[in-house]
């Protein structure tokens, strides 16, 4: 809109012409509905929207609604009533998204592929894409403090035996850690919202002790919900060996996730509860890691929170999540010091098993963030 002397008036793309507001009468008159959303179009029920800047000579003018910004442009409450009424919007508030470089910053100089100390358990989590899977495997200790110990990923058509081979082969991988243990990954979570039959199918291969298919709801108030059977194929049939199903709150867990990503080290040195420890990985992984915000909307008045994205990419984030849902499933918010304090002691001898020694430990790929 373009202010002159005398009164206001629009630009026109096409012509470059001013309109001006008488020109609306006429507008108006010759204007028709043209549906947007044909996929929804439906005989009962038709919506429209439009905004004050139409109302007919005589109703509200252009000058009108501009002295009503120039009122409310300062007062963020009243910015959004003349947003979401006047203007027909919504009114988005964005989230305080922590700074990918400020994580990138403080990593640390532990070996990718190795468990540091104090990692007693590990999750990992799995994004499937149309061309590759990737995963994150991350070491958790007391209060939940978390170390990432390796990003991968694994390229093929989810369609292709030989990625599953490959998957299934990090899960029986045996880890190197710092205290002189090697361990396994103690659950591992897949999202199953892409290739979903492909999924169930190797899910069905593995161990629900150590395997679980899991399906992100953006309005679950719980993290992670109880398991539901998947027993009927994209053909209607009946699956005798049928696949557990475990629902996330993406919301809950990405909101935990952001919180824990903007502390720092107490005074003291000491580490916050959830503190989280990265390697050293590239700019990548971390712009991934924080690549989406939360938006607060006002429709209708009434505000609606959801996740956005401001990065094309964001598997990292999702399969931090994963991972984290993971965790929570074997148990570990619930688990007592004295629990802690069993499992870290509960260490076996490298020299009295059968696992493999450092020289020959088995690397299914390498990390992709290096």
């Amino acid at each position: 809109m373009i202010k002159n002397i005398l009164n206001l008036f629009m630009h026109c793309e096409c012509c470059k012409g001013n309109i001006e507001e008488h020109h609306k009468t006429d507008m108006l008159r010759r204007g028709e509905w043209r549906a947007t959303n044909q996929e929804k179009i439906s005989e009962k029920v038709i919506g429209f929207h439009l905004n004050s800047l139409y109302s007919p000579v005589g109703w509200l003018s252009w000058n009108a609604c501009l002295q009503n910004y120039e009122t409310a442009k300062d007062d963020e409450q009243l910015l959004k009533a003349w947003t979401n009424t006047p203007l027909g919007l919504t009114w988005e508030e964005k989230g305080d998204t922590p700074d990918w470089g400020v994580l990138f910053d403080r990593r640390e100089k532990y070996k990718i592929g190795v468990v540091p100390k104090g990692g007693y358990v590990l999750t990992a989590g799995v994004d499937v894409q149309n061309d590759r899977l990737e995963l994150e495997i991350v070491a958790w200790g007391k209060n939940r403090e978390s170390w990432s110990v390796d990003y991968r990923t694994i390229y093929g058509s989810p369609t292709s035996p030989e990625v599953w081979k490959k998957l299934s082969e990090i899960v029986n991988e045996n880890f190197e850690s710092e205290d002189g243990v090697f361990r396994k990954i103690n659950m591992l979570a897949i999202d199953s919202g892409f290739s979903t039959q492909e999924v169930y199918a190797w899910v069905r291969t593995q161990s629900v002790q150590n395997v679980m298919a899991i399906k992100g709801v953006d309005n679950s108030l719980l993290p992670l919900n109880a398991p539901t059977k998947v027993d009927v194929n994209f053909r209607g049939k009946k699956i005798t060996n049928s696949v557990r199903l475990w629902k996330i709150g993406v919301s809950i867990l990405k909101s935990e996730l952001y919180g824990w990503l903007k502390q720092t080290r107490n005074e003291d040195g000491s580490i916050p509860h959830g503190y989280l420890h990265f390697p050293e990985y590239n700019t990548e992984y971390f712009k991934q890691l924080t690549a989406e915000q939360l938006v607060t909307k006002i429709v209708k008045g009434y505000p609606k929170r959801e996740w956005q994205k401001i990065r094309d990419r964001n598997e990292a984030l999702d399969c931090r999540i994963y991972a984290r849902a993971a965790a929570i499933a074997i148990g570990i918010d619930r688990w007592t010091d004295q629990k802690w304090k069993q499992i870290s002691g509960a260490k076996e001898k490298i020299e009295n098993s059968n696992l493999p020694s450092k020289k020959s430990h088995p690397k299914v790929v390498k990390s992709s963030w290096i």
